[in-house]
């Protein structure tokens, strides 16, 4: 029997680390949620909530159900749209094929919109917009009218649109075939390189002064924002494609094995292990907690112990699926009833894992996000047939 089949057997085994033990792997809990331990921040510019990856919203930004449509502004195309970003008033998202977009928070206009080729998924930098594009490059563009700043060739070129950059240090630092290259956010100079041998398929993210990241290459690698250096690097035992969170002094990792760790994020020491149902697809940590998101749903962790709390089944991560977390709620895609893409939003009680409410409205599927700033949420999905960018509030 193979460790994934020994694990959904729900057989006993040894402790791992800190008293965290597999035997209570399906067992779910109610575990009571810290609300000092809120640590999102104003905005939301990348997909991931703020620049170390929580999905965290702080608690006076958080909407409170019920909700309704606002206002839709299509995007069209048919590929797809992925999770929006959010800065001083204004919505940045895609087509996934050749448009960026800038729409205005409040009323759903389109303040311009440019020509990007596969323009991926937009992150707020500074005065810019930085996202990728086509045959190994990488750009940036003003925020202010999308008028293109400049393109960089990605060392050791690959096609990387869909891989979203982190700010870090006056810097763009964005993931590469082999490791992590930092781009002068004003001029797109290199600043530096950082090899980990294999790719680093998910993003990176940045938290006092230091970017994180994990690979193919079974290790967490710690760097120096300013010049690159390696500062530590941690071995996980499997590839880490799950970007990583950081939050209260620990970096939090999802491996394509179906473990979670937790790292001291100034040595790198592990602090615990923890197997969940499935492969990390998704992480947020807020009041206490890490959700983790895996394709056969989202489980509550304790932050401190990896203690399992609860597991809501409805959530999937697939098609840009997300998370939005704060100590009193944790909004999450889910898939309805019909299938495995998320089709509309929950509001779901952070110490129960139970669904508080439920979207039901105008449009047809509420399927990339939740982008939380300022009382209300937006997300991507199809109006009448149109994919479209959606204000909940």
């Amino acid at each position: 029997m193979n460790r994934r089949a020994y694990l959904a057997t729900g057989a006993s085994a040894a402790a791992l680390v800190a008293g965290c033990s597999l035997g209570d792997a399906g067992v779910d809990r109610t575990c009571s949620v810290d609300p000092t331990r809120n640590p999102g921040t104003a905005g939301w510019p990348t997909a991931t909530g703020d620049w170390r990856n929580t999905r965290s919203v702080l608690r006076a930004a958080m909407p409170e159900p019920p909700l309704s449509v606002g206002w839709t502004h299509a995007v069209g195309g048919h590929i797809g749209i992925p999770a929006p970003t959010v800065a001083d008033g204004t919505v940045y998202t895609t087509d996934m094929d050749a448009t960026l977009y800038a729409v205005g928070a409040e009323e759903g206009q389109t303040r311009w919109s440019a020509s990007v080729a596969d323009p991926g998924l937009p992150v707020v930098a500074g005065d810019a917009v930085a996202l990728g594009a086509d045959d190994g490059h990488f750009g940036a563009v003003e925020r202010a009218d999308g008028r293109e700043r400049w393109t960089a060739a990605l060392p050791t070129a690959g096609r990387f649109p869909y891989r979203r950059p982190t700010v870090a240090a006056g810097a763009v630092v964005v993931p590469t075939r082999l490791g992590l290259a930092a781009f002068d956010r004003a001029s797109g100079e290199v600043r530096w390189r950082y090899r980990t041998g294999l790719s680093t398929a998910s993003h990176p993210v940045v938290a006092d002064g230091t970017v994180y990241v994990g690979g193919a290459d079974a290790y967490v690698h710690a760097v120096d924002a300013a010049t690159g250096e390696r500062r530590w690097w941690t071995e996980t035992a499997a590839s880490v494609e799950t970007p990583v969170a950081v939050a209260g002094g620990a970096a939090y990792a999802g491996t394509v094995e179906g473990t979670v760790l937790s790292l001291d994020a100034a040595s790198g020491e592990v602090r615990w292990r923890r197997e969940v149902d499935d492969r990390p697809e998704r992480l947020a940590v807020d009041g206490g907690h890490v959700y983790v998101g895996t394709a056969g749903g989202l489980v509550a962790l304790r932050a401190d112990s990896g203690e399992r709390c609860w597991r809501y089944g409805g959530f999937t991560p697939s098609y840009a699926g997300g998370l939005a977390a704060s100590p009193d709620r944790v909004f999450a895609t889910d898939t309805g009833s019909d299938g495995d893409i998320p089709r509309t939003l929950v509001a779901l009680d952070p110490s129960s894992g139970e669904v508080a409410w439920r979207f039901y409205g105008a449009a047809d599927r509420l399927s990339s996000g939740p982008a939380v700033v300022d009382g209300a949420i937006y997300v991507g999905g199809v109006v009448e047939g149109t994919l479209s960018l959606i204000e909940l509030s």
